[in-house]
């Protein structure tokens, strides 16, 4: 539940709060940005740090103190997240996750919040009127999220929110 002024401005889970371009007041801070469900399937094969699903997808997140099975969910902030129109190829990214653009939403400083579906999670990322305009961002259009891996380190951040 989210509160203003003692009033209820949205009921939900958090994830799904969180994951939302319209939820009153959290949408329009700085620091906005989605909550993920990851479960650890393995160790990355190049020995620096975990590989986690989403739905039917990878995300390889940092060696943190956690074990294969574990559910976690992780802190994605708006702003460190990169769209795509086409797969990357050459970039020190490590996570390009399909997704589908559910809707634009111009916050009024200077950025546009772009909902993202990843499978049934949501994704949020602030890009610029410019990249809107540029790659021609609508909604229902295909695209890929980046995510840097070590945007999901939690002694970076503490964006690992809690494991189970």
């Amino acid at each position: 539940m989210l509160l203003d002024a003692g009033r209820v401005a949205a009921s939900d889970r958090i994830d799904s709060l969180m994951g939302r371009a319209h939820t009153p007041l959290l949408s329009m801070r700085a620091d906005t940005g989605s909550l993920l469900t990851l479960r650890v399937s393995g160790r990355d094969p190049a020995g620096d740090g975990w590989l986690t699903t989403l739905e039917d997808q990878t995300v390889r997140i940092p060696l943190l103190p956690l074990a294969v099975g574990v559910t976690t969910r992780a802190y994605v902030p708006a702003n460190e997240v990169i769209i795509a129109t086409q797969a990357p190829q050459g970039l020190s990214v490590r996570n390009a996750l399909r997704a589908t653009i559910l809707c634009l939403r111009d916050r009024g400083d200077g950025s546009v919040l772009v909902e993202l579906a990843v499978g049934a999670q949501r994704l949020l990322a602030a890009v610029t009127p410019a990249a809107v305009k540029a790659l021609a961002l609508a909604p229902e259009q295909s695209v890929y999220a980046l995510v840097k891996s070590v945007s999901l380190d939690a002694p970076a951040g503490g964006r690992l929110l809690e494991m189970g």
